[in-house]
């Protein structure tokens, strides 16, 4: 049977999104919903939009961040509804919660070899996206995508790391439609960050986008945004994005080598911001960028790392 589609925007407490897109897959025998929102005010949203979530069979999420998975706990609880994620997620959040103390000792210690200061490193634990949200994240109940025994017919998943390592996109075989969450968005370029000390985070999402464009879509349903068309079209553009990227930090460390924190506050960022513009949370992103990129260049044999000090530069030993 054909599935229809409803979409919905969950308001999320992130200034620079304000919403999140969360989806009902329906085709008569099965009720999907893939994300949840951020917090777990996401049953009474669902019943207001007329949703009986007694009818909904599970819970698809399409990667670990806390503005699309933050509802599950409520789901799960009141309404024995399991959340199932891509494994590479379930694995860091399951990290998190056997040691969380660990997990905030090694960022911080992280970001300081990256030469952020420790001013900025005193209000990391307000500002960090898990930091905040870390009791969410520390009672969350999830199970992986290979444990769902009969996945309905007509949806697969498809594997597309980079904005998270288990982000996962699901497609939609008989509308041609992919459920994206943040891997492709229209009009925000997804950020791309770290979360272990050696993976080339940026590498992996620029694999994943050529594999996604091999797909034939119709319509992207995106975890942020309208549905929007023209997938590979705005593929290409994110490459462009990323490969601009990269050409502007060679120009930046072209004679200089420069720490990932002082890279950050030299690169262009959208609408004219800076990093004394940003909040704590813009600022962490924008950090995050810097660092897969900067990685990324050495893992292509682009750039050059060197340790001073304790602290990583990045630049061309030709310098």
């Amino acid at each position: 049977m054909t599935f229809e589609i409803s979409t919905f925007e969950i308001p999320i407490a992130i200034r620079a999104l304000r919403t999140a897109s969360i989806y009902i897959l329906d085709d008569g025998k099965n009720k999907i919903l893939i994300d949840t929102g951020m917090d777990d005010q996401i049953d009474t949203f669902l019943e207001s939009r007329g949703v009986d979530i007694e009818n909904i069979n599970m819970v698809l999420l399409t990667h670990l961040h806390i503005d699309h998975v933050g509802g599950v706990n409520k789901l799960h609880n009141n309404y024995n509804l399991n959340g199932y994620i891509g494994k590479e997620d379930l694995r860091r959040i399951e990290a998190i919660q056997s040691s969380a103390k660990g997990f905030i000792s090694w960022q911080i210690d992280y970001l300081r070899r990256n030469g952020v200061p420790d001013k900025f490193l005193e209000n990391l634990t307000e500002s960090h996206p898990v930091f905040r949200e870390l009791k969410n994240y520390l009672d969350l109940k999830l199970e992986p995508l290979e444990a769902i025994k009969n996945l309905p017919n007509g949806i697969r998943t498809l594997h597309v790391p980079g904005h998270s390592p288990g982000s996962t996109c699901y497609f939609v075989n008989d509308s041609t439609a992919l459920m994206s969450g943040d891997h492709i968005l229209e009009r925000i370029t997804p950020n791309i960050s770290y979360y272990d000390e050696e993976e080339d985070m940026l590498g992996e999402y620029l694999s994943s986008l050529i594999k996604t464009k091999n797909i034939k879509v119709k319509a992207t349903f995106p975890g942020h945004g309208k549905p929007f068309g023209n997938q590979n079209e705005r593929i290409d553009q994110l490459i462009k994005h990323h490969g601009d990227r990269m050409n502007e930090i060679m120009e930046l460390v072209r004679d200089k080598w420069l720490t990932a924190y002082e890279t950050a506050h030299k690169m262009r960022w959208s609408k004219g911001r800076t990093m004394e513009s940003m909040n704590m949370m813009e600022s962490n992103f924008a950090i995050g960028e810097a660092i897969s990129h900067l990685r990324h260049m050495e893992s292509t044999g682009t750039l050059d790392k060197k340790e001073i000090g304790g602290i990583y530069y990045y630049g061309s030993s030709s310098i």
